[in-house]
């Protein structure tokens, strides 16, 4: 797997933020996964995951 930490813009409350995208080659098409969120705010993924994903263009397809 190869890891990449990521800054975006918190979808929650808009802080610089950072996210580890994760190539994982068994998710479906799209191979990425977030797997670790930090926000200096404290927000976390569970709650932001899917605007997370969206604004990295990570999109899941299953089947």
């Amino acid at each position: 797997m190869t890891d990449r930490w990521t800054r975006l813009d918190c979808p929650g409350c808009g802080a610089t933020a950072a996210a580890l995208v994760t190539v994982v080659p068994t998710m479906g098409d799209a191979g990425l996964a977030v797997s670790d969120y930090r926000c200096p705010s404290g927000c976390r993924l569970d709650d932001v995951h899917a605007q997370v994903d969206d604004s990295l263009g990570i999109r899941h397809v299953f089947g």
